[in-house]
């Protein structure tokens, strides 16, 4: 009896990796708001890939919302700059993964009517 037992415990082991791979993968997918004041929002949502870090930038505001671009972050491709605007709202960032680090880190500006010009900068551990 003993004997039969020793031969499922291989297959509970792989059922537990694969339990565990699949709730990292979903912790991986993540958004984070960089900015939110006055009405406007700023999004980031990123998730990990074979490829790299897949970031997305979204700007929320009260004249409408915009996409401002995606890409993959990589080893060999660590940084790239997004932005763009909706009416007279902007933004721009650079996004820089750190692979010793493994962080990503986002900085830029957002330039909004009558308030002006907010700096930020956000480093995310992955």
């Amino acid at each position: 009896m003993s004997d039969t037992s020793h031969h499922f415990a291989p297959e509970r082991q792989i059922k537990a990796q694969a339990k565990q791979a699949l709730a990292a993968a979903k912790a991986a997918d993540s958004s984070i708001t960089i900015f939110s004041e006055f009405g406007v929002s700023l999004v980031l949502t990123y998730g990990i890939s074979t490829s790299g870090i897949n970031i997305g930038l979204e700007l929320d505001t009260p004249v409408g919302d915009v996409s401002l671009g995606n890409v993959t972050l990589s080893p060999t491709h660590p940084s790239a700059s997004l932005g763009g605007h909706i009416g007279p709202f902007e933004a721009k960032l650079t996004a820089s993964y750190d692979v010793s680090a493994n962080s990503l880190t986002i900085s830029g500006e957002l330039k909004l009517p009558i308030v002006g010009t907010k700096k930020f900068s956000k480093t995310i551990p992955l």
